[in-house]
C-alpha cells in the first residue's frame, strides 16, 4: 500500500484580489436604448493590470418603450442612442480570486536496468516541465515517485525528495516488470500523475550469449586430426558459470567442438581438402545448463554459424623411378703379356 508523505513548509499564498476596475455606468442617452449584457475581456497585462481600462461590447439584445415611448430601464440599466458608432470604453471594477495553480502532468518516464546492479535496481529518469507549461504557476519544489509491480494493484512511495529529475528504485525482485509514475509539485498542489514507464530487473540468471551472430574460421587443407580451425568460438556469461559447447549444422560430422572451450578442431578421420571442398558450414551452441531461476536445465541458450574455409596448400607432384635402367659397360681384360703380341 502506498504510504504518502506531507508536510510541506512552504507557504501558500494569501488569497487577495489581484486587480480592479472600476464601471461606471454612462448616462442615457435620449432614452432610447438599454443595456442588457456587458462583454468584458480580459486585459492584455493580466493580474497586474489594474490600472487597465476594458473595452466593453454593449449587447443590445431587447428595445421596452412604455407607452409614452420613454425606454424602460432596470435599477443599473444605460440607455444608449443605437446611432452611436463602435464600443464604449468604460471602467470596470473587476475581483480576482486566486485558485491553486499546480504543476501540469508530466511525460512518461523511462526506466532501465541499472548498471551496477541490474537485478535487484532500476534507474528512474524524467523531463522537467518547460517554462512555457509552468507560466504562471509557482516553480516545482519537489517530485513524487511511485512504483508498483505490474502485476499488482497496490503503489508504493519511493521516497525521493527533491527537484533532480531521476532516481534509482533498491531493493527490487528480481526478474520482474515494474511499472513507474512521477509527478511534480509546488506550493499550490500536486500536478497529475504521469502515464507508468515500464522497466525489467534482470532475471536470476542471465543465459550466456554469444557477442555475434556470424562467425569465421580457416583451416589449412591436409591439416591432421585434431588440429585448431582458428581460435575458439566462446560465449559471454555475466555469473561466470561453466559453459559447454556443442556442434551442429550441415558440416558437424566433420569437425569436432571442446565441451567446455569452444575450441573447433578437425575430427579423426577427416580430412580437409580444397580440391574437393573449399569451405564448411556449422553451427556452435552454448548452454549454461541452468534456468532463469537457477535451476538445472540442459537447454540451448545461443548459437552461432560458424563458416570454415579452407586454405589451398601448394602440392607439387612427386617424383617418380624411371623404367629404363642402363646396360652396364663390360670392360676388355687388360693382357697380362708384356712386350710380345700374342699369337
Amino acid at each position: 500500500m502506498r504510504t504518502r508523505r506531507r508536510g510541506r513548509t512552504s507557504a501558500r499564498r494569501s488569497r487577495r484580489p489581484i486587480a480592479t476596475y472600476t464601471y461606471t455606468p454612462r448616462p442615457e442617452r435620449n432614452g432610447r436604448e438599454q443595456v442588457q449584457h456587458l462583454l468584458v475581456d480580459r486585459p492584455d497585462n493580466g493580474r497586474d493590470g489594474h490600472d487597465a481600462r476594458l473595452r466593453i461590447g454593449y449587447d443590445l439584445l431587447q428595445r421596452r418603450r412604455d407607452g409614452d415611448g420613454a425606454a424602460s430601464a432596470g435599477a443599473n440599466a444605460q440607455s444608449l442612442d443605437p446611432n452611436a458608432p463602435g464600443d464604449y470604453v468604460v471602467p470596470v471594477t473587476i475581483n480576482v480570486n486566486d485558485v491553486d495553480e499546480p504543476p501540469g502532468k508530466l511525460a512518461t518516464p523511462t526506466v532501465t536496468q541499472n548498471t551496477a546492479t541490474p537485478k535487484t535496481k532500476l534507474d528512474v529518469s524524467w523531463t522537467a516541465l518547460t517554462t512555457t507549461q509552468m507560466a504562471g504557476k509557482p516553480a516545482v519544489n519537489d517530485y513524487d515517485v511511485q512504483y508498483k509491480k505490474s502485476s499488482d494493484d497496490d503503489w508504493t512511495d519511493a521516497s525521493f525528495t527533491g527537484t533532480t529529475t531521476s532516481t534509482t528504485l533498491t531493493g527490487l525482485d528480481e526478474g520482474t516488470e515494474y511499472d513507474v509514475q512521477v509527478r511534480a509539485v509546488n506550493d499550490e498542489g500536486d500536478g497529475a500523475w504521469s502515464d507508468s514507464g515500464e522497466g525489467n530487473t534482470q532475471d536470476k540468471n542471465v543465459h550466456a550469449e554469444f557477442p555475434d551472430t556470424t562467425a569465421t574460421r580457416s583451416i589449412a587443407e591436409n591439416s591432421a586430426a585434431g588440429t585448431n580451425v582458428g581460435a575458439a568460438v566462446t560465449a559471454n556469461d555475466t555469473e561466470n558459470h561453466t559453459l559447454y559447447y556443442s556442434l551442429n549444422g550441415t558440416d558437424k560430422d566433420e569437425f569436432d567442438v571442446g565441451l567446455n572451450t569452444g575450441q573447433i578442431t578437425v575430427k579423426t578421420g577427416k580430412v580437409p581438402n580444397y580440391e574437393a571442398k573449399t569451405s564448411y558450414s556449422v553451427t556452435v551452441e552454448v548452454s549454461d545448463r541452468k534456468d532463469t531461476n537457477d535451476n538445472a536445465d540442459t537447454k540451448i541458450d545461443d548459437t552461432i554459424a560458424v563458416t570454415i574455409n579452407v586454405t589451398d596448400v601448394d602440392e607439387p607432384p612427386a617424383l617418380r623411378p624411371s623404367p629404363w635402367r642402363p646396360t652396364p659397360r663390360r670392360r676388355r681384360p687388360r693382357s697380362t703379356c708384356r712386350g710380345r703380341r700374342p699369337t
